[in-house]
């Protein structure tokens, strides 16, 4: 029953992010599900990113019980319809 609007809703609740598209939820069986997403976020680190992300999986799991999530950060939105 999780839906895309309530995953990009929770992510886009996140102190960092910006904008959230692309997203894309899939069952893995048992009722665990997956997702993956592209996530906006401004200029960064490349440690400061990883923590955006170790924050924001594990926000998807507490708070939507995501099994296994795949975040491609971005700096600004992607032009590119195909993914």
């Amino acid at each position: 029953g999780l839906t895309t609007d309530v995953v990009a809703t929770a992510l886009a609740g996140h102190d960092a992010v910006l904008d959230v598209h692309h997203v894309h939820v899939r069952p893995l069986g048992a009722g665990a599900v997956s997702v993956t997403a592209h996530v906006v976020v401004g200029e960064q680190s490349m440690h400061d990113a990883q923590g955006q992300i170790d924050s924001m999986n594990e926000l998807l799991a507490d708070e939507l019980g995501v099994a296994h999530s795949t975040l491609q950060l971005e700096c600004h939105a992607c032009e590119s319809t195909v993914h």
